[in-house]
């Protein structure tokens, strides 16, 4: 898994209007997460 300094390739790499999932462990759990990106950084998006 990636670190958090890895997370700028991601947002390099993400063309506008692009979505990323990733597996993130978090207390234990793993869960996948959408990002988007968003003025040069990464967004969770909304509902």
């Amino acid at each position: 898994m990636p670190g958090l300094g890895e997370m700028d390739t991601w947002v390099d790499q993400l063309t506008a209007g692009g979505r990323i999932v990733v597996p993130l462990r978090m207390r234990g759990l793993t869960r996948s997460v959408a990002f988007e990106r968003a003025d040069g950084h990464l967004v969770m998006p909304g509902p």
